[in-house]
């Protein structure tokens, strides 16, 4: 794999990644059968992306958006039939994105009156107005970005029980914990699936916190998501408390998740 264009990159970064497969020191073309997967390891939380890279003759390229900051080492993975193989994994920093800070402008210091015969002139009552108003738009819009800013850091808190079932078969699979602490602002229930491909339904099942440790549930999926026995819609955000359960229907996968949040 080529070396990353740069050590460090910041939140928004498009980040190239090129790998080829050789054999005895000279490049071979890779078969069609061949499955190429680029793996981004957060080294702090422990979580691991999987995004597949489509090949053309003997390059593997790909690129991914730099997210949550942290350290983080990235690699690629090639299946076949009969073997696999992998890239030596290559470390990279994401830092927070620079930001300028907005000055807010000051309204000119009205110049003395001096005292003559010439008629006194109105004072400009309109163009103070104007400038206050424009100082308040500029404060506010401030305090908007702000609130923005600790909205998409606000973390989580508890867990989550997670057990599958197969809708073909019947059976289940151990229930599994998963922490939410090590996620802030989004968390999409595809990355409670660890990712995996089978459950790709579930990109577009997000939490987010709410108040008094509750989570914001909003579904923009094709998944039928139940609670209580009654399917109910969260397009537009549904309030999840704690030792809620809940049934999420994956209809293209065959297979149905039980969560439960709990402390």
């Amino acid at each position: 794999m080529d070396p990353l264009a740069q050590d460090s990159y910041e939140v928004g970064d498009q980040i190239e990644v090129r790998a080829w497969l050789e054999s005895n020191g000279q490049g071979i073309a890779a078969s069609s059968g061949m499955k190429a997967t680029l793996q981004i390891s957060n080294m702090g939380t422990q979580q691991m992306e999987e995004i597949l890279i489509n090949h053309i003759g003997q390059d593997f390229k790909s690129s991914f958006e730099a997210g949550v900051e942290g350290e983080y080492e990235v690699k690629v993975r090639l299946d076949d039939a009969n073997f696999y193989r992998e890239t030596a994994p290559v470390a990279f920093t994401i830092t927070p994105a620079t930001t300028q800070a907005v000055t807010p402008s000051v309204p000119p210091i009205p110049k003395p009156v001096v005292l003559n015969n010439e008629p006194d002139k109105p004072f400009p009552w309109l163009t103070v107005a104007l400038i206050a108003l424009g100082i308040l738009m500029l404060l506010g819009l401030i305090l908007y970005v702000l609130s923005q800013v600790k909205k998409a850091n606000k973390g989580f808190y508890g867990q989550m029980i997670i057990e599958i079932r197969d809708d073909n078969t019947g059976e289940s699979m151990s229930p599994q914990y998963r922490k939410l602490n090590a996620f802030k602002g989004k968390l999409r229930l595809h990355h409670l699936m660890q990712l995996a491909p089978e459950y790709i339904e579930t990109e577009h099942v997000i939490f987010k916190p709410g108040s008094n440790d509750t989570l914001m549930l909003f579904n923009q999926s094709t998944c039928v998501i139940e609670k209580s026995g009654r399917a109910f819609d969260a397009t537009k955000g549904v309030t999840i408390q704690k030792n809620d359960r809940l049934k999420v229907i994956l209809p293209s996968a065959g297979k149905t998740i039980q969560l439960e949040y709990i402390n």
